[in-house]
């Protein structure tokens, strides 16, 4: 947004967006050993577009700190947003984060007491927000929906993603220690909204989230919620109640 006095302009946020692994390969392609298919980024691209935000820069890089280097150096100008789907850990070819910080990215937050999502990196470079995602589908879609969207309907102008209060039909599996985030589902029952969230629980299980329209999240406990219990969800913008 650009402010002039009491008047605020929106216009389309300018996007980065890019995938780090040697083992990436493009869907469709026959996967060799130890190839995964590069889910994240298509995901990414269809997510910004419905964000209201423009697609400036869209690669798949290789774990190597020069490629990361020669990237970042041609986006950080340019962009209003980057973001990234994995290298943010703590894995020997995890290069993400040191080359943000190399390149005078000033990081305010890394890893969160989240599941999923917990390697997680936010920097910003004058005005621009970094956002380094992990790079497993489930936790790359939800730190997508939970940081990047809001950003982008912050400068967009678009109206802010509802969250509504459900009431749980089966039971939540909370964290002891983490914020839970699970895909799922809320439907409107006699005036109530009712939550169920997704069966699969592993953060590289992308099917959890199919025919889900929302994203449930509890604070941690030491317990499951029961059913009964009311839980927080994020209303996936293009989809209806159930």
């Amino acid at each position: 947004t650009f402010g002039y006095g009491e008047v605020v302009v929106y216009r389309r946020p300018r996007i980065a967006l890019f995938a780090t692994g040697d083992e990436l390969i493009e869907p469709g392609l026959a996967l060799g050993d130890g190839q995964i298919y590069n889910s994240n980024l298509h995901v990414f691209a269809e997510l910004s577009d419905r964000a209201g935000a423009g697609i400036t820069d869209r690669e798949v890089l290789k774990d190597n700190r020069d490629s990361l280097t020669s990237f970042l150096k041609g986006t950080l100008s340019g962009s209003d947003l980057i973001v990234s789907s994995g290298g943010v850990s703590m894995g020997r070819h995890d290069y993400v984060r040191d080359v943000f910080l190399e390149l005078g990215v000033e990081e305010h937050f890394w890893r969160v007491a989240q599941k999923p999502g917990g390697p997680f990196f936010f920097g910003t470079a004058g005005d621009t927000l970094i956002f380094g995602l992990p790079g497993n589908p489930v936790s790359s879609f939800i730190c997508f929906m939970e940081y990047v969207w809001p950003a982008c309907e912050l400068m967009s102008g678009l109206e802010p993603t509802r969250k509504v209060t459900a009431t749980l039909e089966t039971p939540f599996p909370r964290e002891p220690v983490k914020h839970r985030f699970l895909p799922g589902t809320v439907r409107e029952d006699g005036g109530q909204l009712k939550a169920s969230p997704s069966g699969k629980l592993g953060s590289h299980m992308f099917s959890s989230s199919i025919g889900a329209n929302a994203i449930l999240e509890a604070a941690p406990g030491k317990s499951p919620l029961e059913p009964g219990a009311p839980v927080e969800a994020r209303l996936l913008p293009w989809c209806g109640l159930k």
